[in-house]
């Protein structure tokens, strides 16, 4: 009993491990929707674990395009060595005009097109 228990463990833990491949072959465009969904039922699947293995796909892609679409902030420019009084007041000053200028930019560059608005994805 323990022996049959522990190989169908194995078993679980080696079909789970192989969805798991085939989530990330789908996620980075090696294997089409298709091939994945042939691939996941030839392992045996129920329809719900097939389900559970489709929703995380769709969502890892959801979050790249959503990472894709924020920009990266710009870093911050460390205020040089031997400044001091008005020359590092001015220096501090610039700085943060300029990254406020960006901010706004940034902020609307993350909002969600209206395609994706009106797909519900917001």
């Amino acid at each position: 009993p323990e022996s049959q228990a522990s190989s169908i463990i194995d078993a679980v833990r080696k079909r789970t491990e192989a969805c798991e491949k085939l989530v990330n072959e789908t996620v980075d465009g090696l294997r089409s929707y298709d091939s994945f969904a042939k691939a996941i039922k030839d392992l045996g699947c129920s329809p719900d674990e097939a389900k559970d293995f489709f929703d995380a796909v769709r969502q890892r892609i959801e979050i790249r395009e959503a990472k894709s679409r924020v920009p990266a902030m710009p870093t911050r420019v460390a205020t040089p060595e031997g400044l001091s009084g008005e020359d590092l007041e001015a220096f501090r000053r610039e700085r943060s005009d300029t990254l406020s200028d960006l901010a706004p930019r940034t902020r609307a560059s993350s909002q969600p097109s209206r395609r994706d608005r009106c797909m519900g994805r917001s």
